[in-house]
Order: structure tokens, then sequence, then C-alpha cells
């Protein structure tokens, strides 16, 4: 495969985190940098690991 032409995927696991403990999902504390990866790219609303 081209490499340009190759998904970029960063996946992202965190232990003992609640759903909206980012700000993107609606949490209190600021998560700026988590925040713009989710605004240019692919959020799951329900994804079970």
């Amino acid at each position: 495969m081209d490499s340009s032409k190759r998904p970029n995927v960063i996946l992202i696991l965190a232990d003992d985190m609640g759903y909206s403990d980012i700000g993107c999902y609606g949490g209190e504390i600021g998560t700026p940098n988590l925040d713009r990866l989710a605004a240019n790219g692919l959020r799951y609303t329900q994804f079970y690991n």
C-alpha cells in the first residue's frame, strides 16, 4: 500500500476512566489535545475492551 494512502490510526485506552471524563464527551477537566484529536477524527460512543 502506498504510504500516502495508509490511514493514520491512534487508539487510546485508559484504565479507570469514565465516558465523560474528557472534554469532547462533556467532562469538567480540560483536555485540549484529546479534544483536538476527537474533533479531527473518529470518536466512538460505544466501545468495549
